[in-house]
Formats: structure tokens, sequence, C-alpha cells
């Protein structure tokens, strides 16, 4: 064999092996990271309202609108029936529940899926978060998986009914004088104070909900009526405000932690 074709035939099979390696180092630039779980060592990184997305337990159908409500060490459990409370400790990603430090509403749950849910809740032992999924794995490896709520679509999705309206003495419960609050995609909030309709700008911001440009139309009303719309401005007009988000309800706080207002969902 000459000097020529040798000298090809190596030249050809460097080219081909040169190929190779290009072509498998770029399929594994091609395959995705996986994104890493928090290690929780602490309750405050669960902070909000959670729904049940799925479970692996078998022959378990979910309900859509379960739900969990995490504030520090306390959380909220909702499965179309009665509200749960509870607290919790959180440690290198287990969980373990505190005994006896649990409340409950006193609703008949007719279905029977509150017991068989609240049994496979209060069997899990370990926690994970994701991103914005939370999963919790019972010693049988069952799991529940549960999606954050967005407080932004939350807001926007809902008519709400302001049913606690407080400060100056003056609480706002069902038969009164109606106010309600409506927040829209484009950045605004309407609604009726009492008897005048009020109208302003909101925006998000690091956990506040913040109530801008507020104004309000002028009509006569009686006295009574005229003090609840003067306390319910007074109380917009705080301007920011914490947000508890649950099921149903949105709790709107002062900076200094007061509840200022409750609003009912009506849809």
């Amino acid at each position: 064999m000459n000097k020529t074709l040798k000298s090809a035939i190596a030249l050809s099979i460097l080219f081909l092996l040169t190929q190779c390696t290009t072509s498998k180092k770029a399929v594994i630039e091609e395959q995705p990271t996986a994104k890493k779980a928090t290690n929780l060592s602490k309750n405050d990184d669960l902070d909000g309202l959670w729904i049940l997305e799925s479970t692996t337990k078998n022959g378990f159908e979910i309900k859509a609108g379960t739900s969990l409500t995490i504030k520090g060490n306390q959380f909220s459990l909702y499965a179309l029936c009665n509200n749960i409370s509870g607290k919790w400790t959180i440690s290198n990603n287990q969980m373990a529940f505190d005994q006896g430090k649990g409340m409950t509403t006193l609703m008949a749950c007719i279905d029977g899926y509150e017991g068989k849910f609240t049994t496979l809740f209060y069997s899990a032992t370990k926690i994970a978060l994701q991103g914005t999924t939370l999963m919790m794995t019972t010693p049988k490896n069952e799991q529940l998986i549960w999606k954050k709520q967005d407080i932004l679509s939350h807001l926007i999705e809902n008519q709400w009914n302001v049913s606690v309206n407080s400060g100056n003495g003056v609480q706002v419960t069902e038969g009164d004088s109606k106010l309600t609050m409506t927040f829209l995609k484009n950045g605004t909030v309407s609604g009726m104070a009492g008897c005048n309709t009020f109208f302003g700008t909101y925006k998000l911001e690091k956990g506040y909900l913040i109530l801008e440009n507020v104004g309000l139309t002028r009509k006569l009303c009686p006295n009574e009526v005229m003090t609840i719309e003067n306390n319910f401005m007074k109380n917009i007009n705080k301007t920011r405000f914490a947000i508890e988000d649950a099921p149903t309800q949105i709790i709107l706080r002062d900076t200094d932690g007061s509840m200022i207002f409750i609003l009912d969902s009506t849809i």
C-alpha cells in the first residue's frame, strides 16, 4: 500500500472519530439540567396557599379545591368540608405534626372524602420543595403533590365581598351595607364603599397589595351608611396591605399586623 493511500485512510478515520466525539458532546449538552429540590430546614419558605394537584396513592381520587394554607409553623387544611388547622415542625426535609394543638370546625361531612384525605395527609413524614411544587411523602412512599397558588391570578379571577371592615369598632357582616372589591387585569380596582362607588389602581410588591389613586363618587346617604363608608375609605387609604391567601378568602392586614379586611369570594 503506497504512502498516499495510507495517508488518505488515516485522515478518513481521524475525521470519523472527530465527528463521533462532536456528536456525543452535542447530545450531552442538549440534556436539560434537573431543577434541584430545596433543602427544607424551616417553614418560612412555604408561606402561602397550596392547591392539591395529585396523589400517588392507589385508588384515591382527589377533589378539586383541596388546599393547604401555610404561615410559618402553622397550617390550615381544607378538604371541601371543615377548616382544619394545626402546627408542625420541619427539619432537613422531615416533617412532624404537633400533637394536641389542632383545631377544626364541626360540619358533618357526608361523603367521607375529608376523613380519608386527612388520614393520608397526617401520615406524611417527608417534605420537599421543587420550584412551585411541594411534595409530601408517607412511609409507604405515597405522595401528595401541591402547586403554589398565584395571588395575582386569585385576585383577578374572583369578585370579592368585604365581610369584615375593621377599625374604629366598625365590623361589617352579612346584612349590613354591601362592600365589594373587584380587581381587573389592567391594574384597576373598584367596588361599592357602602353607598358610593370607589375606584383606583393596584399593584403587588414583595407580598404587599398597594392601592393608589383612590377616588369616590359623592352621593348622599343615610348617616348609618355613611359611618360604614367613611370607615371603609379610611381603611382603603392605608394603601399598603400584607396579603394572606386562602381558598375562598383573602385577608388584608395593616403593616402593624392588624386585620383590616376579609374578602370573601362570590364565585
